[in-house]
């Protein structure tokens, strides 16, 4: 399709030239094409939010997966256990993102947080291993929680925790 007004080549959906800027549709198309393409960017926001955070619990669950495996694979049936239900949590509370992302991952960091704890109790050396994998899943989980305090702020979002 080509401008009415500049005559250069122009996308058919477009409802102004990018070149010489004509308006291409009414005023009403113009205005009803600009609120949609505004609520389908704000749906689109809304999702990325979620997804974020959803992901990270889902990433930190499937991570506590691993050690459960190396446990069964030491015939270790308690710790493997154990790290099958801190697997479950965080798995669980990925899913509970999708409808209140901000509760679940502030749930997921005071389990991860209460984890370190209790392993740190019965083996005090478990603080430094794995320390660098420590950090970073802390961080993405506040990272998570950020955008999702965030999420819930800019679209007043209620949350579990609002429900009290």
């Amino acid at each position: 399709m080509n401008c009415p007004s500049c005559s250069k080549k122009i996308n058919p959906k477009a409802i102004r030239c990018p070149y010489c800027k004509t308006v291409l549709v009414s005023k009403e198309k113009f205005s009803e094409t600009v609120k949609k393409r505004k609520e389908k960017s704000l749906e689109t926001e809304k999702k990325d939010f979620i997804k974020s955070g959803r992901n990270t619990l889902l990433i930190v669950g499937g991570l506590n997966i691993i050690p459960l495996f190396i446990y069964l694979s030491q015939g270790d049936d308690l710790s493997a256990i154990i790290q099958g239900i801190i697997a479950g949590i965080f798995l669980g509370l990925g899913l509970l993102a999708t409808k209140a992302p901000y509760a679940a991952l502030l749930s997921g960091i005071i389990v991860y947080l209460l984890v370190i704890g209790l392993s740190a109790l019965a083996d005090p050396e478990s603080i430094v291993k794995g320390i660098f994998v420590k950090i970073i899943v802390i961080y993405y989980l506040f990272k998570g929680m950020l955008a999702a305090n965030k999420f819930k702020k800019k679209y007043k979002n209620k949350d579990i925790l609002d429900a009290a």
